[in-house]
């Protein structure tokens, strides 16, 4: 058969000419099903499913299993069976549950044979004692009419028979057997055989938690059972009353897995109620306008029609295979730039049926260019090319949809090749190198959510699945396909959800694509860690492993592969290019506080924020956040407020007279970052290199961890645009997260900033963002507009604390002094909002353009209603810290102490470590936490050669940074008034010398 497809695939290159597959690997399987699996994995995972046999011996022979009997729990319904079903009125076997018949120390188990209408034709009841394991055994002969149980190595229990028949042809027979298996919730089912009266094994699943797979075949076929009984009632083209009946513009991935679904259920079960609806979903998709919905569920009714092309080729009669080939052709060929095809080309898809095209074949008007060093955006006429949506766009999404369709019928319908071709191109020469690049180390620039767009570990296992490469290895491995999956183990927060990072919808810890990314990483890499992470994180956060089943169908190893240890990991990691750094104090998830600091290398449009030298802060419950609604992409929130600056925890720098400006839209002017060129909005790979590319930004530029600290540092400069400030070191934000210490029970964190304005006049803000209304333990007075300044005295110490549920967080401000503190928010007071109505909703303000602008409240849409994690994190308040007015060439420096602590449900604020600014030269900023803690950040712009400070301690433990990397230092000190006077200077041939890190930090008994 492989020499049969490889002269059939020549075959068709000589029909197309050698262009037709110049750039594809190997030639392309031809078999049906082997989109992502083939047949052989089906018939493999469905020999261990309870799946009803066609050969169940209904005259007689055996059935026995493994078991652990326990006491019925909430949840478990009445005498619930193990195998049959109760109130059945077929002739079946039941084995269930008596729970009238328990005690405090044993379980009732009735075997009974049951007739369509009367009584049992024989019975019999088992006490068995709680918690021990028991292996059980039914034994029933209808000829002979004899039946029996057998409990462990007991000698069998015999059941009387009575079927009131008469002959033989008249006698009982299980022959409308009801294939369920059950258990109550506690209890674990095993090795589960059924045998004939010759001993010929009929069904066998030799597993010790055969229970499991029960469950994941009731959970799946409970979900798809859904779409078999109402996707025949769907109408095409009308509003749709149920989600999946949304074909026409509904998302590409529930388009995608109902078909998915049902051609699962129908390969697995061969129940033909399912093929029945599957067919009922192809003539609904058929009778679908081409064009519904835009190019997004163009491309997932695409995807739908090729998984049921392929994986039911065999059962679908020419009609409909020629009716789906021809729907995939014309939405490719539906040729407008707001569909499909200009996603996949940059320009339209001629249609080879249409004979004006003058084409024999499907592919782009214009194969587009692939390699950004290849194309010029600003050439006339425009040149085709994706370049500027390999970082980020549908795009992705739109091809690996596409390839689906066209993967499926290429074998018999060849025209399609150049396409294929095309689409191979875009992976190969656009969207792989862009992820090699950002996601070298794991990581997005868009954050958590969007990071999944294009279903990285399905678009791989497609792909590969695809070709026929023989021995030689499967195609697209790289080492960054293992590494996507780290931000979301070191992500994960306590409320199974993830930080707000670029557009924020509803992600849990169990969403299907992150297991896929674990199960790939585990797979193709054998890692242990991303293994442990699916098996302990993922699975234990389904209350229904629904989507376990499919996972087990891509990749068979799920539930065995070893697991490792994901304590052994450090406390912290960095995703270098993508710009994040995520910092834990522990992997006990529930308990843990997670810090996410991020400073992208570049910027870009899509889903992706202006909140570079921003971090988050979780314990227990968001406590410090990325605030704003993910409502709709083009709503005047998102744009507004939620994707900008002010929603961030980050520094705004307002100058009055600054436009802010997308296209040919104005929006309000929060002194945020901003695109650096109208004309790369969407970048390509080159725009963001270093040093070169316009959309390129420092991002992190230092990080290291050790046990007992994460250090960070990120130079968000080039963020602000129109001249705000020094290009190279107008912003550089310092964090130093210490998870564990030995004056405070929880973790600390310590967040320096250096701001260098290019200008004055400008207004430099601290920002905060919490859920809740921030408490301090002095009054606040309402400015206006959900403003209230905090009544702070001169020399008081400035202390606040947000609380949300089980946590809170106090915020010491130590640096500007006296600075003034707002709390900007709530729904108590009269806001001016976006259709210029008062409402008392202040969540969301932010200026106007233009001096003296007026503080507008963008609330947002509906599109809100869809969401419930997400929403939890959008916060309502904000604290505004110490806005200073610029002076050009004058440094402004912040500095804050972070600390969480279980929440004291008080009102004002918290009682923080003991914290305290020590006096030091004009180039170091130090600070004491506890009685001996000393933290050092440097002033300068440039790595310090000496750090001075006073304390009244003799052996601080000391912790600078902001050092020249590599190089020898020295600690000395001298008495003085007010303590002792530490120098750290650099050194030269001293043998006491100590030498900094890579990142210039440097400990000295610390």
């Amino acid at each position: 058969m492989p020499i049969i497809r490889h002269l059939n695939w020549l075959l068709l290159g000589c029909l197309l000419g050698t262009s037709a597959r110049a750039e594809l690997p190997a030639p392309l399987v031809t078999s049906h099903p082997h989109l992502l699996v083939n047949q052989a994995r089906f018939d493999s995972l469905k020999s261990t499913l309870p799946v009803p046999q066609a050969n169940f011996p209904a005259a007689g022979g055996s059935i026995e299993f493994d078991w652990t009997p326990q006491a019925k729990a909430a949840g478990d319904t009445k005498d619930r069976a193990i195998f049959g079903y109760n109130g059945s009125n077929r002739n079946t076997i039941l084995i269930r549950h008596l729970d009238s018949e328990d005690t405090s120390s044993t379980v009732a188990l009735q075997f009974a044979l049951l007739p369509k209408t009367g009584q049992y034709v024989a019975s019999g009841v088992a006490r068995l004692p709680l918690g021990q394991p028991v292996h059980i055994r039914l034994n029933w002969d209808s000829a002979q009419m004899k039946a029996s149980y057998v409990i462990g190595n007991a000698a069998p229990k015999t059941m009387s028979w009575n079927d009131g028949s008469t002959s033989p042809a008249g006698r009982w027979a299980a022959n409308e057997q009801i294939f369920n298996f059950d258990t109550r919730l506690n209890e674990q089912l095993g090795n589960f055989l059924i045998k004939d009266l010759q001993q010929a094994v009929v069904f066998s699943n030799t597993r010790s938690d055969f229970t499991s797979a029960v469950r994941k075949w009731q959970d799946f076929t409970a979900n798809v059972d859904q779409y078999q009984a109402n996707v025949p009632a769907c109408v095409a083209n009308a509003t749709p009353t149920i989600t999946y009946c949304n074909v026409a513009k509904g998302h590409p991935v529930s388009i995608f897995q109902v078909a998915e679904q049902l051609s699962a259920a129908y390969k697995l079960s061969g129940d033909p109620k399912y093929l029945s609806a599957a067919r009922s979903y192809i003539d609904l998709i058929d009778a679908t306008d081409n064009s519904a919905g835009g190019e997004y569920s163009m491309g997932g009714r695409v995807a739908a029609l090729g998984i049921l092309y392929d994986w039911l080729y065999a059962e679908l009669d020419s009609s409909y295979r020629a009716r789906i080939a021809t729907k995939i052709e014309r939405i490719l060929t539906r040729g407008t730039t707001a569909d499909l095809s200009n996603y996949l080309c940059d320009t339209t898809i001629p249609d080879p049926d249409d004979t004006s095209t003058h084409t024999t074949v499907i592919d782009c008007k214009n194969k587009p260019v692939y390699n950004y060093q290849d194309w010029n955006r600003f050439a006339s006429p425009p040149v085709a090319s994706l370049a500027p949506y390999y970082l980020g766009g549908h795009q992705i999404d739109d091809v690996g949809n596409a390839s689906i369709g066209l993967l499926a019928i290429a074998a018999e319908h060849p025209r399609v090749l150049p396409l294929i071709d095309t689409l191979y191109s875009h992976y190969e020469k656009g969207f792989w190198p862009a992820k090699a690049y950002v996601s070298a180390d794991g990581g997005h620039q868009m954050g958590f959510g969007y990071s999944l767009e294009g279903n990285i570990a399905r678009t791989i296992q497609l792909w590969r699945s695809a070709f026929d490469t023989g021995s030689s290895p499967a195609v697209f491995q790289a080492d960054w396909q293992n590494k996507m999956i780290y931000p979301y183990i070191y992500g994960l927060r306590g409320n199974r959800s993830y930080p707000s990072r670029g557009d924020n919808y509803d992600l849990y810890a169990d969403d299907p694509i992150v297991a896929k990314l674990a199960l790939l990483a585990a797979s193709q890499n054998n890692d242990g860690i991303a293994q442990a992470f699916y098996t302990q994180q993922i699975l234990s956060s389904r209350s229904k492993p629904s989507n376990t089943l499919m996972e087990l169908l891509y990749f068979p190893q799920a539930e065995t592969m070893p697991s490792g240890d994901i304590s052994n990991l450090e406390l912290s990691r960095i995703f270098h290019v993508a710009g994040t750094v995520i910092a834990r104090d522990s992997w006990d998830y529930a308990n843990a506080t997670v810090l996410d600091f991020k400073a992208s290398n570049f910027s870009s449009d899509n889903h992706q924020h202006w909140d570079q030298n921003s971090f988050g802060l979780f314990y227990k419950a968001p406590l410090l956040i990325d605030s704003g609604f993910y409502d709709d992409y083009n709503s005047a929130h998102r744009f507004n407020y939620s994707t900008r600056t002010i929603a961030h925890n980050t520094l705004t720098v307002f100058k009055p007279d600054e436009v802010f400006k997308r296209y040919d839209n104005v929006y309000a002017n929060d002194g945020g970052q901003w695109y650096p060129s109208p004309s790369t909005y969407y970048p390509t790979l080159g725009d963001i290199q270093p040093d070169v590319g316009t959309n390129y930004q420092d991002g992190i530029v230092n990080y290291e961890y050790d046990r007992r600290y994460t250090y960070v540092r990120g130079n968000a400069s080039k963020a602000y645009v129109n001249g705000k400030l020094d290009r190279a070191q107008g912003f550089l934000r310092s964090i130093v997260f210490l998870p564990s210490s030995n004056f405070w029970s929880a973790p600390v964190m310590v967040v320096f900033d250096a701001v260098r304005p290019s200008m004055s006049g400008l207004e430099t803000t601290f920002l905060l963002h919490s859920i809740n209304e921030p408490a301090a333990s002095v009054s606040a007075t309402h400015q206006g507009g959900g403003r209230y300044l905090m009544g702070f005295s001169n020399g008081a110490a400035r202390q606040v604390t947000v609380r949300n549920q089980g946590g809170m967080a106090t915020i010491q401000t130590l640096l500007p002094e006296n600075a003034a503190i707002l709390k900007v928010g709530g729904t108590a007071a009269d806001c001016l909002q976006a259709d210029n109505k008062i409402a008392k909703d202040c969540r969301f303000t932010v200026r106007d353009n233009g001096p003296g602008g007026v503080w507008r409240n963008y609330a947002p849409g509906t599109g809100i209603n869809d969401f419930k994690i997400a929403n939890a994190d959008a916060g309502a308040w904000r604290l505004e810290i110490g806005t200073q007015s610029s002076v050009q060439g004058q440094p402004q420096f912040y500095l804050h102490v972070i600390s969480v602590a279980d929440n004291d449900n008080g009102t004002g604020a918290a009682s923080p470590p003991a914290t305290q600014r020590l006096p030091a030269d004009s180039s170091t900023e130090a600070v004491c936490l506890g009685v001996n803690t000393v933290l050092l950040f440097n002033r300068n712009s440039e790595p310090a050669t000496s750090l001075s400070f006073v304390a009244p301690l003799s052996q601080p433990a000391i912790l600078a940074t902001g050092l020249k990397p590599e190089t020898a230092y020295v600690l000395l000190s001298t008495a003085e008034a007010g303590g002792t006077r530490f120098r750290l200077q650099e050194a030269t041939g001293n043998n006491d010398a100590q030498y900094s890190s890579k990142d210039g930090v440097i400990k000295f008994n610390f």
